[in-house]
Formats: structure tokens, C-alpha cells, sequence
């Protein structure tokens, strides 16, 4: 099962040997074209290390796009971009694309060299979201890149996916998502990129449900009990929805709704004996999470 898509599919290879037959359907023409993974350090600590591994064994190209930041010195929280070489991408897959770990890879196709795409990335870490404010944008993170390329089709995802051909995301099901934009020339702006505070409020919806799912099911198990993950996924989306509109504004809001969403069903809070303490707690500006552990265990008892 797939997340929702505006943009065309392509099957992606299930193991990394199809890589370079994949690269010919998909893009055409494979001879000019190399693959780059783009990963969050701070998802995975030992991502980095793995990475530096292949790097060593293959004499691959790896950048830090953080390098000329202060977080940059930190460098087990940066995003970097590394070129993968298909005939030795078999160990790289089998890390970033397992299912069992929290998504927190993008894999790029791009005719572009790899000091050049991360010259390209740079551009958009730092990014200004208030006035006189700026802060990182972490779109090595699938889910904010898909956000930023696919869901809300603005310009800032248009300028940032600009050097690539195609790119493929996994979701939690080990299934592969590909995406094969529309080339276009875009002007980049020399100054920081602007998001506005609603950009980021809808880059923030997209990330939750997933920080969501792997606070109820962490590591190394992150399966739900009965069904696929992603079809759980879907359901904690519309839970953390629900949860914002009963005035839900942190993660121990939203997993204690999702989590009694578990327990007693996922339209729980439609129970009017449930429904009527969120109304008054939601009026009164009170916590999400105060206001369901204040209702009596008699009412629970009846939803």
C-alpha cells in the first residue's frame, strides 16, 4: 500500500542488483546519469558511520551539507548527500531501505556531479521562516522532501528537485515509491530561501504521523499489531488531524490520542461520552493530554 501521489509511479527494483536496469526505464538513458543518496544523520546514529564504511571501501564522493554552519562541527546530526556506485549499492540498500528502520533517505538520479548537487543543496538548508529568523530546513528527511516536491507543488520544491531526473522514497512497508519530475530551468535566488510560517506549519503535518507511528511502535520491532504499516500510517494521519482540531499542539498530545485510537478504536473521541470533555477542554485552551487523562475510567468504559 502507497501514500497518496499527484505525480506518475514507476516500479522501483525490490533489491539493489536492478539498479541499473531500473535507471534505463526510468530516465531513459542510464549512461549519464549516477545515483546519490541523501540522508539524515540524526534519524540513525550509526547512518553515519555506515555511510563512511561504503565511502572507504568505495572511493565514493560524500558531502556534509551543513559544512560552513555551526551545526556543521556536529556532524552526527547533519544531512549529507553521497554518491552510490550501482554495482556496489547492494549493502547501502539493504541499510537505508529496510523496513524496520524509520525512512530517512531520498535516493537521487541526476546527470550533475556530486560536488555540484551539494552546492545546489546548500542553498536551501538555511532558510528563513519569521522575520529576522532563520532556521534549517531539513529536507533529507523523505517525508519533507516529498512534502516539499510532490504534496504542496510550490516553488521552493520546484527549485530544489530541479537538478534531478527521478528520485525514490521506501515506506514502511518496504515498498519503493518513484517519482520523475518535470525538468524545467528555474532561477535560484542568490538570497536565503523565505518559507512562511503556514509552509512549515504544512511541512510539520507532514512529518508528524510518521514521528507518530514510531513513538507507538519504536525500533527495531515498528509494526502495529494487525495490518500493514503503511495502512496504519494512513489512520495515525487522520488521528493527528483529529487531535489538532481538539486543540493538540505536541508529541505527547498527539501519540497519547493515537494511542487510546489503538485501545478503544480509532474514532474514539466520536463517543459523545468522550466527544463532550474534549468540546469543553478545547474551549477552556486546556493540554490534549490533560484533558484525556481527565476523563473518569466509567466513561472509557462505555465508548
Amino acid at each position: 500500500m502507497s501514500l497518496p501521489v499527484t505525480t506518475p509511479l514507476m516500479q522501483a527494483p525490490a533489491k539493489a542488483i536492478h539498479v541499473r536496469e531500473h535507471a534505463g526505464a526510468t530516465l531513459e538513458s542510464n549512461e549519464a546519469y549516477g545515483l546519490y543518496l541523501l540522508f539524515d544523520a540524526a534519524c540513525h546514529p550509526d547512518g553515519l558511520k555506515a555511510a563512511q564504511d561504503y565511502v572507504a571501501r568505495t572511493g565514493s564522493a560524500i558531502h556534509n551539507l551543513l559544512d560552513g554552519l555551526p551545526e556543521g562541527d556536529e556532524s552526527e546530526v547533519g544531512c549529507y548527500l553521497m554518491a552510490i556506485q550501482p554495482d556496489h549499492a547492494e549493502d547501502v540498500f539493504a541499510y537505508w531501505a529496510d523496513p524496520d528502520r524509520q525512512p530517512a533517505a531520498v535516493w537521487l538520479w541526476s546527470i550533475d556531479s556530486a560536488s555540484g548537487l551539494a552546492a545546489h543543496l546548500r542553498r536551501f538548508v538555511l532558510v528563513k521562516h519569521r522575520p529576522n529568523e532563520s532556521g534549517l530546513l531539513r529536507f533529507a528527511d523523505p517525508h519533507v522532501w516529498r512534502a516539499l516536491t510532490v504534496e504542496l507543488e510550490e516553488s521552493v520544491g520546484q527549485m530544489l528537485s530541479a537538478p534531478f531526473g527521478a528520485w525514490w522514497i521506501a515506506d514502511l512497508d518496504g515498498g519503493w515509491q518513484t517519482t520523475r519530475p518535470l525538468r524545467r530551468s528555474m532561477v535560484i535566488p542568490a538570497s536565503p530561501i523565505v518559507l512562511t510560517e503556514q509552509r512549515v506549519a504544512k511541512l510539520e503535518d507532514a512529518m508528524w504521523p510518521v514521528q507518530i507511528y514510531f513513538a507507538l511502535y519504536p525500533e527495531p520491532d515498528g509494526q502495529p499489531v494487525t495490518g500493514s504499516r503503511m495502512a496504519r500510517l494512513e489512520t495515525i494521519r487522520e488521528e493527528y488531524a483529529r487531535a489538532k482540531e481538539w486543540g493538540g499542539r505536541d508529541a505527547q498530545d498527539y501519540v497519547m490520542f493515537s494511542g487510546l485510537a489503538d485501545e478503544f478504536g480509532t474514532e474514539f473521541d466520536a463517543s459523545p461520552v468522550i466527544r463532550a470533555p474534549l468540546q469543553a477542554g478545547k474551549e477552556q485552551r486546556q493540554k490534549l493530554a490533560n484533558t484525556l487523562r481527565s476523563i473518569a475510567p466509567s466513561a472509557w468504559e462505555k465508548v
